[in-house]
Parts: C-alpha cells; sequence; structure tokens
C-alpha cells in the first residue's frame, strides 16, 4: 500500500509544479503549450515505440476517433486552463477546475460507464471538493463575490468540465478500446501540438 500512496504524492507535486510553472507562463499563451507539448513527446517516444513493438494498439476507427477527440478536448482543456491563469489568480482557478472535475468525471463515470456509485465513496468526493473550496477562499466564501474571483471561478468551471470530458473519454479508450494509456496520451498530445503549430510557428 505504501508505493500506491508515495506515486500518488509523486504525482500530486509534480501537477501542482507544472501549474504553477503555467501560470507562470501564462503571458506566454500558446508558445508555451507548443514547448511543453513537444517536450512530452520526446521523454515519452521510447516508451511509445517500446509500446507499439508490442502491438498495443489497434488502428480501428473507434481508437482513432478516440484519440482525435481526446487530442481536441486536451487543446481546448490548455487553452482554457491559460486563459484562467492570465484573467485570475491561481488559487481560483486550480481548486475550482480540480473540484468540479473529479464531480463531473464521476457522475458521468456513473451514467456513461455504469460504473456503481457508494455511499461512502460520494460522500468522500463532495468531502474533497468541499475542501478544495475552503482551501482556495481560506474559508471566507464571500471572495467568490469579487468580480476577479468570478472570472477564476468560471474559467476554473470550464477547466473543470473540459477535465471531466477527457477524463472520460480516456478511460473510454483505455477500458473499452484496450488503449495502452501512454499510447492514448502521447498520440493525442501529438495532434494537439499539430493543431497549436499553425498558431504559433
Amino acid at each position: 500500500m505504501t508505493l500506491p500512496i508515495l506515486l500518488v504524492l509523486i504525482a500530486a507535486v509534480t501537477h501542482a509544479t507544472w501549474n504553477l510553472i503555467a501560470k507562470q507562463a501564462a503571458a506566454a499563451g500558446s508558445a508555451f503549450l507548443l514547448i511543453s507539448g513537444l517536450v512530452m513527446l520526446v521523454t515519452y517516444l521510447p516508451w511509445l515505440v517500446w509500446e507499439l513493438a508490442r502491438g498495443a494498439i489497434d488502428w480501428s476507427p473507434d481508437v482513432l476517433l478516440c484519440i482525435g477527440i481526446s487530442g481536441v478536448i486536451h487543446l481546448a482543456y490548455s487553452l482554457s486552463l491559460q486563459r484562467g491563469y492570465r484573467t485570475a489568480d491561481l488559487s481560483v482557478v486550480y481548486p475550482v477546475a480540480r473540484g468540479t472535475g473529479p464531480l463531473l468525471a464521476s457522475i458521468c463515470a456513473f451514467a456513461l460507464l455504469r460504473e456503481v456509485p457508494t455511499l461512502a465513496g460520494v460522500a468522500g468526493l463532495f468531502a474533497v471538493i468541499g475542501g478544495i473550496l475552503l482551501i482556495a477562499t481560506d474559508g471566507r466564501l464571500r471572495q467568490f463575490a469579487e468580480a476577479k474571483a468570478r472570472q477564476g471561478v468560471a474559467w476554473g468551471l470550464l477547466t473543470g468540465t473540459l477535465i471531466a470530458a477527457y477524463t472520460v473519454v480516456d478511460a473510454y479508450g483505455v477500458i473499452t478500446l484496450a488503449l495502452a494509456p501512454v499510447v492514448l496520451d502521447w498520440l493525442a498530445n501529438a495532434l494537439r501540438v499539430a493543431l497549436l503549430a499553425p498558431a504559433v510557428l
């Protein structure tokens, strides 16, 4: 049990660090997204090659459609997050997005993927979301009445909705279509980079 917890903590720290960097680079917009996408493609290329050599992908229409939808949603998510970071505080956009995403993803999982909700699981989900909102405001929820905070909430909600969307699509690709996660993520990211390149170069 120690290893899974350690991996989750490492992932959380890595993700938070990336978002801090994204906030600092928010003014760069699409250029930052393009560079980070290219770094990811290069970094994970050996793993992709290894997975493809093992026959980890079936180039069926359903698989190609899943990759295409995932790539487009990830692009929309990235642009929404960057816009949110340009117009509002990280302390508002990030918690709202990360609280909304799991909530909507869970609802979609129950409705579309036929996962069975449990009372403890649902209670835990709402407890986490409530905690995130309290962290974002130091317990002073009235802060959300401020104009800048409302902008942050709006962009956070949009970003969270896109997080939920790509989570469900990627889960379908991995669970139903048996795609290796790194293959789906790499190919979807390649599409995102291809769509971004004309706007940046």
